[in-house]
């Protein structure tokens, strides 16, 4: 949320019991890694949410254009598209 966004995307997920080494990651249309996050608590059953400030891993602000977010949770993974309009 929003989607589609200017300055920065909200990605909210809820799960049950973390397995370690899950991780959300942002790639561009092209497939390249643009950033990449670890999902924040062990052990949550709560709403958790990562803040994507429109920035790649090198702090620069990436253009416009269409992003996915893969989110890996155990063996379970969820890819949503994203819009980034500035």
């Amino acid at each position: 949320y929003p989607n589609p966004f200017t300055d920065r995307v909200d990605v909210r997920f809820s799960i049950g019991l973390k397995k370690g080494n899950d991780e959300l990651k942002i790639y561009d249309v092209s497939g390249r890694l643009v950033r990449s996050f670890s999902v924040p608590t062990d052990y949550s059953v709560l709403h958790n949410t990562i803040m994507w400030d429109g920035k790649d891993s090198k702090g620069k602000m990436v253009p416009s254009g269409i992003y996915f977010c893969k989110l890996k949770i155990g063996k379970t993974i969820l890819t949503r598209k994203f819009l980034r309009v500035r």
